[in-house]
């Protein structure tokens, strides 16, 4: 079917570093550095830290379908997405994921180190994939196809709010890759396939970017953003 929005999402929570924090007098990738995820209240839930080798376990062989709410109030962006990734780090095992028409992201990177593979997105009804808060990590062997009638970017890369010269920022790899998207949408965003936006300098390797019915848009070899510093834990 068709449906969204039927129920909550996942919500993974870590203590791997962050580059945007709660409180103003902590330093980005720092024990201190913490922040609470979206989508969930009452109370809040924290993650950060710095432990880039984090474990938060293990989640393979997962589908999450027809997914997503906002919290009340309406259009306050307190969202779940299919799957939250908060603070993650690079010791937890993500593979065999598939987020199927949720109402908002499918997943969102909020900082931390963690590795996914074998990734699938479809008919989302926002960003596919939404990095945040300095994400220092990877996607290898993706499959993302955007929502017919909804959706917005295929990747949205954010990092560190307005900051433009965060000395921290998201700097990530997608590689093996196919980026089905929908170039006929009438949103101009929506069209934008890889959205880069602040302060991050992700990198692509070996992917296919297409239009509906297959028509190669771009084969994207090796490519990143400008050069960045890689962000590395800081020991408090």
């Amino acid at each position: 079917g068709d449906n969204i929005g039927e129920w909550g999402g996942l919500v993974v929570l870590g203590q791997a570093p962050i580059n945007r924090c709660v409180a103003g007098d902590a330093a980005p990738f720092t024990v201190q550095c913490e922040n609470a995820i979206e989508g969930v209240q009452n109370p809040n839930a924290i993650y950060g830290g710095a432990e880039a080798g984090d474990n938060s376990g293990v989640l393979r062989y997962v589908q999450v379908r027809f997914a997503g709410n906002e919290l009340p109030p309406a259009g306050s962006g307190n969202e779940l997405n299919g799957i939250s990734f908060g603070g993650v780090g690079s010791g937890t095992t993500l593979e065999y994921i598939q987020v199927h028409n949720n109402a908002d992201d499918g997943i969102e990177m909020f900082g931390g180190s963690a590795d996914i593979k074998y990734l699938v997105l479809t008919g989302n009804d926002d960003d596919s994939i939404d990095t945040d808060n300095g994400w220092n990590g990877s996607i290898q062997y993706a499959v993302v196809t955007q929502r017919e009638n909804g959706g917005d970017n295929i990747n949205e890369a954010s990092s560190a709010g307005a900051d433009q010269d965060a000395s921290v920022r998201s700097d990530y790899v997608l590689s093996n890759f196919t980026f089905v998207g929908n170039e006929d949408h009438p949103a101009p965003r929506a069209r934008e396939l890889p959205r880069h936006r602040d302060a991050c300098g992700p990198g692509a390797e070996d992917g296919h970017v297409v239009g509906p019915g297959g028509r190669a848009l771009a084969r994207v070899m090796d490519h990143r953003g400008p050069p960045r510093p890689r962000a590395a834990p800081v020991d408090a």
